[in-house]
């Protein structure tokens, strides 16, 4: 069936997926099965009148609407003993396909009785490796907001300047923070002197290479895990105001904070987010030092 070009983005991926998606449907044939025998795809996932011409019908003394129980006598299979090609050829199909006390179709190798959509989409997808950023970008404080836009900066997809210009659109290439590099998600987000400011003002010491930001190697190895879910969300933080401010600065020429203002609102963000953490309260009872660094 073609495809309506007017459906959405999703659907057509949903709908497009309907081939690969069969592939991973089971059934299991029952003594009194209501399957429907020629019709229904119990059999290499395709109907048997797909698999053979339709006088097969006749050849094997059935007809068109018969049940697969029709052919089924004490939890064997029983069709006709024609010595017909395509009769050998379906007697050789059926002797490989089992006979279950009741009819079940389920998803792969899942017996379970509740199919959930997060398996079926872990069995149709290719599986891929996660990047060495995903717990930096996806912290368990996280802010979706903030991680969204970490995301973006992690990918390299933010509209910066340096890719503009390789689109062929007429903007000076600076950066509007300090005026001298080359806007790059690089240069913003790590070498530039403003943002380094604001990043100094993290819990715990931020690496300045691109490189290794860029890989999730942020912070030091030593450093605690409730000390890293912290400086991860203040670097998510950070991205997000450091963004935001450069985009008022190129669209409202007389827009402009420091770098330490910007700081303290990225800064009073992380304590209010931290404030309502369960997780990080409760560690911070079991560890009282902890506490200096919700109110760093």
């Amino acid at each position: 069936m073609e495809i309506n070009r007017q459906c959405s983005w999703c659907l057509k991926k949903i709908l497009k997926a309907r081939t690969m998606a069969v592939s991973y449907i089971r059934y299991q044939v029952g003594r009194d099965s209501s399957f429907d025998f020629w019709h229904d795809p119990w059999v290499n996932n395709k109907p048997l009148l797909a698999q053979f011409p339709r006088g097969i019908i006749s050849i094997l003394d059935s007809f068109p609407e018969a049940k697969a129980s029709y052919h089924i006598s004490a939890g064997h299979w029983h069709v006709s003993y024609s010595n017909h090609v395509d009769a050998m050829a379906v007697r050789a199909l059926l002797s490989m396909v089992p006979i279950h006390d009741t009819d079940s179709i389920h998803w792969g190798n899942c017996k379970a009785c509740r199919l959930s959509i997060s398996e079926i989409q872990n069995t149709i997808r290719t599986p891929s490796v996660r990047p060495g950023w995903y717990n930096v970008v996806w912290p368990k404080t996280v802010v979706p907001k903030f991680s969204c836009l970490l995301w973006l900066v992690m990918k390299q997809r933010l509209l910066t300047r340096d890719r503009m210009v390789r689109f062929h659109m007429n903007v000076p290439p600076h950066c509007v923070l300090c005026v001298h590099g080359i806007e790059s998600h690089a240069h913003l987000f790590s070498e530039c002197p403003y943002t380094r400011i604001i990043m100094q003002h993290s819990p715990c010491p931020i690496t300045r290479s691109w490189l290794e930001f860029s890989l999730g190697n942020v912070t030091a190895q030593t450093v605690s895990n409730t000390e890293k879910q912290v400086t991860y969300l203040f670097i998510a933080a950070a991205c997000h105001a450091i963004w935001k401010e450069r985009n008022a600065r190129v669209h409202q020429t007389a827009h402009a904070f420091s770098a330490h203002v910007l700081a303290n609102l990225v800064k009073r963000n992380v304590r209010e987010k931290l404030l309502t953490c369960t997780a990080l309260l409760h560690s911070i009872r079991l560890d009282p030092r902890l506490e200096a660094i919700v109110l760093h």
